[in-house]
């Protein structure tokens, strides 16, 4: 029996591409933007990064002690170095507003140019329309968002889905992680001023 769900879930991972390429499983195939602890990005190319960060207050996330500014050879940080270690202060605030200390994650994020794009995505993995801004699917262990649309509460909301989703056994239901994670965008939108 172990035999057979073992290897029912190497040929799922095998015809999903699930692992490194979880980011490409349905339709729009983007790049590899950035690399952080947590997260790789995945991103269209024709999305402004600097715009990006403005939008998820990376000024606050990117000073914390805990990620400090990344340094190559006395040279200033990308654009995309900034964006992974905001991710970073991002995804750690957020355990720590939840007391959930989840320091061996690692997951995918990928951002799509606007909500039309990401509705695409979305029903070419679920044949179902799509209106929201984001979603997290625990399968592909993948946050999708839309850069038009995106702020910090968007991204601290679907972040708290993957926290929860990675640290119980049995992860909570549907409706008491959208109350969890209702708490944690409006504990953030609270202390940065963006209620």
């Amino acid at each position: 029996m172990k035999q057979a769900l073992l290897i029912t879930a190497i040929v799922w991972m095998w015809v999903t591409g699930c692992g490194h390429f979880c980011a490409h499983a349905a339709g729009n195939v983007y790049p590899l933007v950035a690399e952080g602890e947590f997260f790789d990005i995945y991103a269209d190319p024709r999305i402004d990064i600097e715009s990006l960060l403005s939008r998820v207050n990376f000024d606050y996330f990117y000073q914390l002690e805990m990620i400090g500014p990344v340094k190559e050879g006395g040279q200033a940080p990308s654009p995309r170095q900034v964006l992974s270690k905001t991710l970073d202060g991002i995804y750690l605030e957020v355990c720590d507003t939840l007391g959930i200390g989840l320091y061996s994650f690692h997951g995918n994020l990928k951002i799509f140019p606007d909500q039309q794009s990401l509705s695409d995505e979305y029903r070419a993995m679920f044949q179902s329309d799509f209106t929201e801004r984001s979603f997290y699917f625990h399968e592909t262990n993948t946050l999708y968002v839309s850069a038009a649309d995106l702020t910090v509460g968007i991204i601290v909301h679907e972040i708290a889905h993957v926290v929860m989703s990675h640290y119980f056994v049995v992860p909570p239901s549907a409706k008491l992680q959208e109350i969890l994670s209702g708490y944690v965008e409006y504990h953030f939108r609270k202390q940065l001023g963006t209620l």
